[in-house]
């Protein structure tokens, strides 16, 4: 408890007084759940989560090892098949544009190439027609620049959210060896979703593209395959279990 992070004012609680009364809310809580949780037959299930408390725990702190070698790897692949889109479409259009721009997309799209607007798309504040995933995916039969832009896009997102992203939150753990690995240390929630699904956060590794990505060849990029499940393992003596839960 930070008794620096509360401001003592004229006749306000001490914070000690304020810990108390959290403390005695929490138990008249505790007892108000107990009686639900009894009334509605809840107890075996509750046993079931709370055994579940040091399992997750053990997960969070043993983490999952990665091979920066295979990241290092992917981010290369996925900066140079970039570089190859931008240098494809200025080169499809006759000027350099930031393909991250939807502004420059649109103006491209809908005033130099002058492509339809789709029926039904909507335009932003500033009258700017849309250049939703929808919009260009409807427009990529018309011409190649709406492809190029979607591929951009798709190489953009593996690269910051899943790449870029999971190498800046690994932390650096020695197994009993004393051998050190570098691994990615996820909260695993087993309360959060109203399924009873166990989810994870920070970062999620469930979202992980499964099995195979495959990015075909475009313009004057070669096709590329990434399988970024598998830059994961486990530390010498575990074992790495993947698994999908499927419905009916």
């Amino acid at each position: 408890f930070n008794i620096l992070s509360t401001v003592d004012l004229p006749g306000s609680p001490t914070p000690f007084e304020s810990l108390a009364n959290d403390m005695q809310n929490l138990l008249l809580l505790a007892a108000k759940l107990e009686k639900k949780i009894t009334k509605e037959s809840l107890s075996e299930g509750l046993c079931l989560e709370i055994m579940m408390v040091p399992v997750l725990a053990g997960m969070e702190v043993g983490g999952a090892v990665f091979e920066p070698s295979s990241f290092a790897q992917y981010q290369e692949q996925l900066k140079e098949r970039l570089k190859l889109l931008d240098t494809a479409a200025d080169s499809l259009i006759g000027f350099r544009i930031n393909l991250s721009s939807p502004k420059q997309v649109g103006h491209v799209i809908f005033e130099v190439l002058k492509l339809p607007v789709p029926s039904g798309s909507k335009s932003n504040a500033k009258g700017e027609c849309s250049t939703s995933e929808k919009v260009l995916e409807g427009l990529s039969s018309q011409h190649l620049f709406p492809k190029l832009v979607l591929e951009h896009r798709h190489c953009q997102k593996l690269l910051s959210q899943y790449v870029s992203s999971l190498e800046d939150k690994a932390v650096a753990v020695k197994d009993g060896d004393k051998q050190t690995h570098l691994v990615i240390q996820p909260e695993w929630l087993h309360t959060s979703t109203g399924t009873g699904r166990l989810s994870c956060a920070n970062p999620n590794l469930q979202n992980l593209p499964r099995g195979k990505t495959e990015l075909p060849a475009i313009a004057e990029c070669p096709a590329v395959t990434l399988n970024i499940r598998n830059a994961f393992s486990c530390l010498p003596g575990h074992v790495c279990l993947l698994y999908t839960s499927r419905r009916g």
